[in-house]
């Protein structure tokens, strides 16, 4: 899970999308023939855990039949997987297909998730410049919950996409007003500093004055 954000209960890499394809396979010319091979070889890389591998196996698979959306959703979990969440998350794009469909409908929830972990990355290395990275996965996660109204994990991921962007949000602003209390007290000290030198200056002729 990513910090309690509903991760991976819709990809079935290996299951019902994969034995969908190779059973369409069976039916398809013999130039088809060797992408149901490839397919597999992806899988069972998956199943290793070598992801970037897998990824490459579902690439070749595309190179012959570059329209399948399966396909394309399997090379996109290799690639997250494999943390390339940019490159994942491209690859959940081009997955969509027909949006009404259950790869398409997955698809899109999943590139939220992608777009959700790139911006718990950026948070790691500055929290403010997360938030539009959680802005877009926020997005995604209210199309997937138009698109199945049904879709639990999408509705969690989006309540607590939003409580994390609400709460960036307000340490922002608290950073704004620290920022300008501090630019208020360096100007303040900046006056008495100056007050201070003028006062000095005067107290200085005066006493050449006496002289």
């Amino acid at each position: 899970m990513m910090n309690g954000v509903a991760e991976w209960k819709k990809i079935t890499v290996g299951a019902a999308f994969v034995a969908a394809l190779i059973s369409a396979g069976a039916f398809t010319p013999p130039a088809h023939a060797s992408v149901a091979g490839k397919v597999k070889e992806g899988d069972k890389l998956v199943a290793e855990k070598k992801y970037a591998e897998a990824a490459a196996k579902y690439d070749e698979a595309l190179s012959k039949k570059p329209d399948d959306h399966v396909i394309q959703y399997n090379k996109a979990v290799a690639l997250f997987r494999a943390d390339k969440l940019a490159e994942a998350f491209n690859a959940f794009l081009a997955s969509f297909g027909e949006i009404d469909n259950k790869t398409g409908n997955w698809a899109i929830y999943n590139a939220g998730n992608a777009k959700y972990r790139i911006a718990e990355g950026n948070e790691k290395k500055n929290a403010l410049t997360s938030l539009p990275e959680y802005r877009n996965a926020l997005k995604f996660y209210l199309q997937a919950m138009k698109t199945s109204p049904g879709d639990v994990d999408a509705k969690i991921n989006y309540e607590l996409t939003l409580k994390k962007i609400k709460d960036l949000e307000n340490q922002q602003d608290q950073q704004n007003q620290q920022d300008q209390q501090n630019q208020q007290d360096q100007q303040n000290q900046q006056d008495q500093q100056n007050q201070q030198d003028q006062q000095n200056q005067q107290d200085q002729q005066n006493q050449q004055d006496q002289q």
